[in-house]
């Protein structure tokens, strides 16, 4: 038996992990342990703030998939649900809230408008939601109701001048004032608007609700007055009227959508 036989063969050694090694030796106979150790804290630390934001951006990505996709209430809900901490979870609490209203379950609609107020005082939707829950006061359908969102709506035009949402809640005060069968005042607030919104897309409209008001009045003082048999004056609707207000946008798959 020769003397290379009789050598035991060495174990290979794994290069990869060899040159790690050997590199963190390095560092330490270079910097000192305690900077070494400094340093592969930081480079731990990057790693874990490269990791939480990509599962932030997942998160806020399948956030707004998920709310593009909903249509009904138990979608909005568990929408609003799993993503409360995100910039979607607003939009979903307000599509519910629009959603039970246009369903006839006032009360509850209600509730959610105020919920989203409380819970988003400082949302860019909050005007939207506000003017929903005037339209759920009116829905309420009893006298007292109708007055206190007369009120409600004038309060909301004035201190919301410059939105886009003002005519319906001039429109929806006029429209309370006919079912308590203040016709005058209802007349009054579509004049005004016709004669100082004369470029707004709610023009026409403002003269055919005008028109409407102008001949319930004219039957109204010939009930009075005896000429025609007795017609009754613009009553509170069985159902409320639709909200147009938006209750959604689009939140786009981006950061934008994150808290």
């Amino acid at each position: 038996m020769t003397d290379t036989e009789k050598t035991p063969q060495e174990p290979a050694h794994h290069g990869h992990q060899h040159d790690e090694l050997a590199e963190v030796k390095q560092l330490i106979e270079t910097y000192g342990k305690p900077a070494v150790t400094a340093l592969l804290a930081i480079m731990l630390g990057v790693a874990a703030v490269h990791l939480y934001t990509t599962r932030k951006e997942n998160h806020v990505r399948q956030a707004a998939q998920d709310l593009a996709a909903a249509r009904s209430i138990p979608d909005f809900e568990s929408v609003y649900a799993t993503y409360g901490k995100t910039k979607v979870a607003p939009r979903a609490l307000l599509a519910m809230a629009k959603l039970y209203y246009d369903s006839a379950n006032y009360e509850i609609a209600a509730d959610k408008y105020e919920e989203f107020l409380s819970t988003f005082p400082e949302d860019r939707m909050v005007a939207t939601a506000e003017l929903g829950r005037i339209f759920c006061i009116e829905a309420r359908n009893h006298s007292a109701a109708i007055e206190e969102a007369a009120a409600a709506f004038a309060a909301f035009a004035t201190a919301n001048a410059d939105s886009f949402l003002v005519p319906q809640a001039l429109f929806g005060q006029a429209r309370c004032y006919e079912q308590l069968g203040r016709l005058d005042e209802a007349r009054a607030i579509y004049e005004d608007f016709i004669a100082n919104q004369t470029e707004s897309p709610w023009s026409v409209r403002a003269e055919d609700l005008l028109a409407q008001v102008v001949l319930d009045i004219e039957k109204q003082q010939n009930a009075e007055s005896g000429a025609t048999p007795e017609v009754p004056t613009a009553a509170a609707p069985a159902v409320a009227p639709a909200i147009e207000i938006p209750a959604v946008v689009e939140i786009p798959a981006t950061d934008n959508a994150g808290e």
